[in-house]
């Protein structure tokens, strides 16, 4: 459930940052801020992150429910579980032990969608193209990023539990 919140934040959240950005630095917004002072690290790129970082993994908590909701559907729909059978099935299969580690790869993924896609919108060049381009190169770079994070992660919590 992980991945495919991950995916999901990287294809939507990749794309608008990188374009919003490229806009901001195409019409001079950008500048304008570093002119007056004002950090664009601090003013436009940080909420971004955070926002990714906070935002993926209560969707993940949502997809997980989901995916858990809907198995129960079809199971009482057309299989031979109750309901109730189900229900301890499932609680017998989860453990905080999975589930912690999961949320933290979120955590991680969401740092990586939203640097990439901030990182390609403020060095967005070539007029209303090259927002387009960022766009692009913003959901590229964040589900790659997230892919091989995703085997790093996985890979680092089996050698660690």
């Amino acid at each position: 459930a992980s991945l495919i919140a991950g995916l999901i934040i990287a294809a939507r959240s990749g794309a608008g940052l990188g374009a919003e950005l490229s806009s901001m630095r195409l019409t001079e917004q950008i500048d304008a801020l570093e002119v007056l002072g004002v950090s664009p690290m601090t003013e436009l790129i940080a909420p971004r992150v955070l926002g990714c970082m906070c935002g993926l993994p209560m969707l993940t908590v949502f997809v997980t429910y989901a995916a858990i909701g809907s198995g129960w559907f079809m199971e009482v729909l057309g299989g031979t579980m109750s309901s109730t059978h189900y229900r301890s099935e499932t609680l017998s299969l989860l453990s905080l032990h999975d589930a912690i580690p999961s949320l933290l790869k979120t955590v991680v993924f969401g740092y990586l969608i939203g640097l990439t896609g901030c990182y390609c919108g403020l060095n967005a060049q070539g007029g209303t193209e090259g927002v387009g381009r960022a766009a692009t190169q913003g959901v590229v770079g964040s589900i790659f990023l997230v892919f091989i994070a995703d085997v790093l992660l996985v890979m680092l919590v089996h050698v660690l539990l």
